[in-house]
């Protein structure tokens, strides 16, 4: 087995034990295309700090992590050596906040703030390059206009796959 696969079967062994802890499966780790060799990961179900940090360490690629403001106080430092060595650019949407730009922001090579979900795939897809992962992982619980993290992970999955 080469290594190409066997990283790629590496990786579905780390999801499969982690999905293995959730009753439901949906919305954690979940591919939703490859386009242009570039992952799409719906992990919404990553709602707080912890399992994003852990679903952001599965990857080698170049990360583009998509994460949710959050009105909570929290500590982003933990994310630093992911984001010096593995998270390329981080675009954060929803209200404009300032604690994950102060935290992360110059560590990455590139941060942005985008309001929607929707714009923030958007510029995504803009910015992405081959090889990359592009990684939906909130690191918070669902707000307005999502009633739960299922919702909001269907919502990402849709924008993705109607993406040209």
């Amino acid at each position: 087995m080469n290594k190409t696969k066997l990283y790629k079967q590496e990786i579905l062994d780390a999801r499969k034990k982690s999905l293995a802890s959730f009753s439901d499966m949906n919305y954690r780790l979940e591919s939703v295309v490859v386009k242009d060799e570039v992952e799409w990961i719906n992990d919404s179900k990553a709602t707080d700090l912890e399992s994003t940090y852990y679903s952001l360490s599965l990857f080698k690629e170049p990360i583009i992590w998509i994460v949710e403001s959050s009105d909570l106080k929290k500590d982003y430092s933990i994310f630093e050596r992911l984001a010096r060595y593995q998270i390329k650019t981080i675009i954060c949407y929803g209200d404009y906040e300032t604690n994950i730009k102060y935290s992360l922001g110059g560590i990455v090579d590139n941060y942005m703030h985008k309001s929607s979900l929707q714009e923030a795939v958007l510029f995504a897809n803009e910015f992405k390059r081959r090889n990359n992962v592009v990684l939906f992982s909130p690191a918070c619980p669902s707000k307005s206009p999502f009633s739960n993290y299922k919702e909001r992970g269907a919502y990402f999955s849709q924008l993705v796959k109607e993406l040209k």
